[in-house]
């Protein structure tokens, strides 16, 4: 239907163009990524890839994407997409940059021209964060259509919807311009302008006037004690209630002038409870939306315009819901109250703010930025407790935040700005700390075995961090050889983390379970990861050799293993294990400095699975 609701998917289509004169031939290709925690990228990383984009051509990269069911309506999301070198190939002869297009849609509502906006925002810091403030978008139609001047008609602009009704509008407009100068007082001095009616009190004169002006103007002081409140009619002298209970007060006269005053409050009375209007409602004379008023009735009644008591009683096109609160661009917060506390900020840096309403059907656009700076010295990223030191005490913090037991600060704690904060966030804290000393691993490898978790490499991880479903009774033991190891586990997911491990096993667990997501990274950011499910031996290195030879034998699980050496008669000439292997990478080296020159064969063999390679002996 046009609207991308929740828990359904999307087809994003961004159009990549080559408009330079050369071919680009090094795989180009377009990535999607969002900060969003209720969407998720449904594509392959590498589905928008191509040979080649030509001078002159373009693609259409297409991105599946997926909003959650319980997504809140009218959710702004931000999407950015990556286009130009792909990562499925190195970039040679000194590619260009890639290029980044960031956009924003709804899920749920559509974003609308004719929905009014918040109005008056305001943004100031507190003690207790940024104090964001506004009022709700004036949504009366006559705000918009009304063309005459607030110095005469101002109120009415402001509360009267029944004034932008063809015959109001065109009085107002046409034939009271002369009335300018008029200031809301029944031609009381210029000094006397009274143009908000919808907050009413009593005079101690015992009548209600239609704010504290009213009563200024006339010379009546406030009685704030509410004597009003025994007098049954609570409307001014000549007014009477409206019929229709919503506390409007209308002119008097207008009782039986021959314009029918009905239920539908054509022109912003009910009197139908005084004799039908004195009959004008009755059906015999005049209905309310039969004929327009004469210009004799329209002057009349222009003289006693109706005061409406409050905003409340009035019908506005649409009902808000809420508000999408905005800062430096991207969303940050719904609420359906008119302010915002932001908790998440720096000192000394300066920040911006928008915001949007939210209505049943449709999204208005955001206000005008309106921006403030915060007092104090701004504290580096990655002084996620903001002590001014960047040690362990941050990454223990950066780790409970990952884990939820912590408030998270991004503007801290994102060190990336990918938008999440993670283990990669945590990498380069180390960095900072550790001052890059170390030799990074190239390559890393899980091996799942019967109760634990290995993770083989041939350097340092920095982290790894990890979600695993498991039976909820299960007991799982982190590493105690890791810098930090912290898990949470709820409804038999557990979230880990572990920083910097100096061994192999990452855990051992007394269940089945499953891997839903890992992230390993070395210092330098996020790694490629390989699942070993297989047994197998890697290449004797060198082969040809002499006297030995290096070779590798990879378990998917603990297993009895015999590996041994054989000549090309089928004796053994040498037996390099006989025993128990954990799962797992283990290594060899086979020296043959007493053997002669030759081809033997290695061979491995376990319960369920044999493997052999042939090797060169030159002396």
């Amino acid at each position: 239907n046009g609207t991308w609701d929740a828990g359904e998917s999307a087809t994003i289509i961004v159009n990549c163009a080559n408009e330079g004169s050369a071919d680009f031939n090094w795989y180009p290709g377009a990535t999607i990524s969002t900060n969003s925690e209720y969407v998720s990228i449904n594509s392959d990383m590498n589905a928008n890839t191509w040979y080649a984009i030509f001078a002159g051509t373009s693609y259409d990269a297409e991105f599946m994407v997926e909003a959650d069911s319980d997504t809140p309506d009218g959710t702004i999301v931000s999407f950015t997409v990556t286009w130009g070198n792909s990562s499925i190939t190195d970039c040679e002869n000194d590619c260009v940059a890639n290029d980044e297009f960031t956009f924003s849609t709804t899920i749920g509502v559509p974003l609308s021209d004719d929905a009014s906006i918040p109005e008056y925002l305001t943004v100031v810091e507190t003690d207790n964060g940024i104090m964001v403030e506004w009022d709700q978008p004036n949504v009366y139609d006559c705000v918009a259509e009304a063309p005459y001047s607030d110095d005469c008609y101002g109120y009415v602009i402001s509360i009267d919807p029944y004034c932008c009704t063809t015959a109001w509008d065109t009085l107002c407009e046409n034939e009271y311009s002369e009335c300018d100068g008029n200031t809301g007082d029944d031609g009381g001095g210029d000094d006397c302008i009274c143009g908000e009616i919808w907050d009413p009190v009593c005079g101690v004169d015992g009548n209600t006037y239609p704010n504290p002006c009213f009563a200024e103007c006339e010379n009546v002081g406030i009685d704030y004690a509410g004597e009003c409140e025994a007098d049954t009619n609570n409307c001014s002298a000549g007014y009477v209630e409206d019929c229709s209970g919503d506390g409007d007060c209308c002119y008097e006269a207008w009782i039986g002038d021959g314009v029918g005053d009905c239920e539908d409050q054509a022109y912003g009375c009910d009197l139908t409870c005084y004799d039908n209007d004195g009959g004008d409602c009755s059906g015999e004379v005049i209905s309310s939306n039969d004929n327009e008023l004469t210009y004799e009735q329209r002057e009349r009644r222009a003289e006693h315009l109706p005061i409406m008591v409050s905003l409340n009683n009035q019908q506005s096109r649409e009902e808000i819901l809420g508000y999408n609160i905005f800062k430096d661009g991207s969303h940050i917060a719904y609420v359906e109250n008119t302010f915002h506390v932001d908790e998440d900020y720096l000192a000394g840096t300066t920040y911006c703010y928008s915001v949007s309403a939210l209505y049943e059907e449709s999204q208005s656009y955001q206000t005008a930025e309106v921006c403030v700076a915060t007092e104090g010295t701004p504290f580096a990223q990655g002084d996620v407790n903001t002590d001014e030191q960047i040690n362990v005490l941050d990454i223990v913090m950066l780790v409970n935040m990952i884990l939820g037991s912590e408030t998270p600060n991004y503007q801290l704690g994102d060190l990336n700005d990918d938008g999440s904060l993670n283990v990669l966030d945590v990498i380069l804290i180390i960095n900072l700390i550790l001052d890059n000393r170390t030799i990074d691993a190239e390559k890393a490898e899980f091996f799942k075995d019967d109760g634990a978790l290995l993770l083989h490499s041939n350097g340092f991880i920095a982290g790894i961090e990890l979600k695993i479903s498991h039976d909820e009774n299960a007991n799982i033991q982190l590493t105690e050889y890791a810098l930090i190891a912290q898990s949470v586990t709820e409804n038999g997911i557990s979230h880990i983390v572990i920083i910097a491990p100096e061994s192999d096993i990452l855990f051992t667990i007394d269940s089945e379970y499953d891997i839903i997501d890992v992230i390993v990274a070395n210092s330098s950011g996020k790694m490629d990861v390989q699942y070993a499910n297989e047994f197998k031996l890697s290449q004797a290195y060198p082969n040809p050799f002499n006297p030995s030879t290096t070779f590798s034998l990879t378990l998917p699980n603990s297993d009895f293993v015999n590996v041994s050496v054989y000549n090309m008669l089928g004796q053994i000439v040498s037996t390099l294990n006989n025993s128990q292997l954990d799962g797992g990478n283990h290594e060899f080296i086979w020296n043959a400095n007493e053997l002669s020159s030759g081809l033997y064969i290695i061979t491995a063999n376990s319960n369920n699975f044999t493997s052999s390679q042939k090797v060169m002996l030159l002396k």
